[in-house]
Order: C-alpha cells, then structure tokens, then sequence
C-alpha cells in the first residue's frame, strides 16, 4: 500500500491526475447531495400529487413534476441516495466473495483452484444483465435483492484479477522466505500476498461501479430492480416511457426522461474518469507503454 500512495503522489499533476481530480468531484458531489438529500429536497420524492400532473419546470417544481404528481427535482435527490447505497452494498459484497476467494484460490492451486475457475467462469461467461434480471426475478423487488443481484455479477472480475495477481506474487523471493521460515498459509496471504494485489481493487471497485448504475437503471427500467414508489433514476425513466406509449405529448414531458438520464450518465462519466485515471497511475505496464 505504500507503494500505491507513492504512485499516486506523483500523477497526481499529470493528464491521468486529471481524470482522477474530475472523478473525484463528480463522485462527491453527488455524496453530498445522498447524504443532505433530505436538506436539499423540497418534497417527500414517495408522496402523491404534490404539484399537478406535469408541471413543467419552474420556482415550484423545478424539474417539473410527474403524471401521477411526482416531484421529479425531489426523486432525482433521493435517487442519488438510492444509486450510491446499493452501489456501495453491491461493491462491497462483490469484494468480500471475490477478493478472498482469489487469494485463496491462486495461492492453494490445485483442485479447488480449477473448481473455483470453473464455477466463476460460468458465471462470467452469462451477459451481466440478463444474470442480474434473472436473480432479481428469483429474490424479488426491493434494495437488498438489487444488491445482492448487481454484485453476484461483479464477483468473478475480483476474483479473476486477485487470483491471477497471486499467482504471480506466491513465487516472489519473499513469500519463498516467509514459507521456509514457517509462516501459516493464513499469514502468508494476509501479510505478504494480500498487500501486493490489493493495488488493483480500486481500479476494478470504480470501473464496476459505473458499470454497476447502468445495470441497477436497466434492472428498475425493466422492473426487476427497485419498486415503486421508491425514488429511483431508472425507475423514473421507466415510468416515463409507459406513459409515452400512451400518449403522443412528448414535448411537454421530454425532462421527465431527461432530468433522470442525465443524473445516471454524469455519474457513470464521474466513476469512469475515476477509475480510468487511476488505472493510469496504479498499472506500471500501462504507464511505461506510453513514455
């Protein structure tokens, strides 16, 4: 870890820096606006006909307001909050299986190396929406079940990189040492393995979780992630497009869909730069390939 913070000290000023700077305060931004939601919003996002059926913006309402009465400006606040805490539960489940499974995997080899390969291939293997959609069926509606469907996907990236990480760092002349001086398997992956692949862990966390808030917007547009009238991005966008097919007044809706999309993409865009710049400056490879 040290290691990692001292790369990062130095690109910080360099173009990568950059990416990692704007990524930053995108994240954070809508950190704040989750954790002040109730502050900045001026309705409750779940509560029925607090303006008349679509307003458009103005003082009042000022994203304009839904058919059933909606206040789209206060559910796109509550939806950072809704986007931010499955995201962070499905990272930090998929971590949790992922990460300790491919150290244990890389480092024992054998037969529960290839039967672990085998059943995180399969999973890998399957398209990410369509595996998230058919465990959301399976659990149901609800934030925990689009957690728990988000980061079943995401389990076997962390557990290939970590894995393929370990097998290169186990036959380091340092982890020989520690074995010949009779370190438990515990302490060797804990002690000496662990701190030498964890460098790749944000890299992969900030890039799954771009990735992870078009999959969560895909699961409620197709109504198998949050549930009404939870406050949500896609479940919005979802909402939006039934009453289109409904009507031909699109041009006194259009923010409706827009407001929502916007908020899913600038997000995406944030953890991209995130994870792009510091894959830029924690990746040794990449950096001397484009001196």
């Amino acid at each position: 870890m040290p290691r990692t913070w001292a790369l990062l000290k130095d690109e910080l000023f360099t173009v990568s820096g950059l990416r990692i700077w704007v990524g930053v305060a995108i994240v954070l931004f809508y950190v704040f606006v989750a954790v002040f939601a109730p502050v900045l919003s001026p309705f409750d996002p779940e509560e029925l006909g607090v303006g008349p059926p679509l307003a458009l913006p103005d003082s009042t309402y000022r994203f304009g307001t839904t058919y059933l009465g909606y206040d789209l400006y206060s559910r796109t606040i509550y939806g950072t909050r809704t986007a931010l805490s499955i995201v962070a539960a499905a990272s930090l489940m998929a971590v949790s299986v992922g990460v300790p499974l491919g150290l244990v995997s890389g480092y024992l080899g054998g037969r529960f190396d290839r039967a672990a390969v085998l059943v995180m291939d399969s999973v890998y293997s399957f398209p990410s929406l369509i595996l998230a959609i058919v465990i959301a069926a399976v659990l149901g509606g609800g934030m925990f079940n689009a957690a728990v469907a988000v980061s079943v996907i995401y389990v076997p990236q962390y557990f290939r990189v970590t894995r393929n990480h370990t097998l290169s760092v186990r036959e380091e002349t340092f982890v020989e040492a520690a074995r010949a001086l009779g370190a438990s398997r515990a302490d060797i992956i804990r002690r000496y393995i662990f701190p030498n692949v964890s460098q790749s862990i944000p890299v992969i966390l900030t890039l799954n979780s771009a990735d992870a808030i078009l999959t969560l917007a895909g699961l409620s547009f197709l109504g198998f992630g949050i549930t009404p009238p939870k406050p949500f991005w896609g479940l919005d966008i979802s909402e939006a497009w039934r009453y289109l097919t409904l009507t031909a007044d699109y041009p006194q809706v259009w923010w409706w869909t827009a407001v929502p999309g916007l908020a899913i993409v600038i997000l995406i865009i944030g953890f991209t730069l995130l994870g792009e710049g510091l894959n830029d400056v924690l990746n040794p490879q990449l950096r001397e390939g484009q001196r």
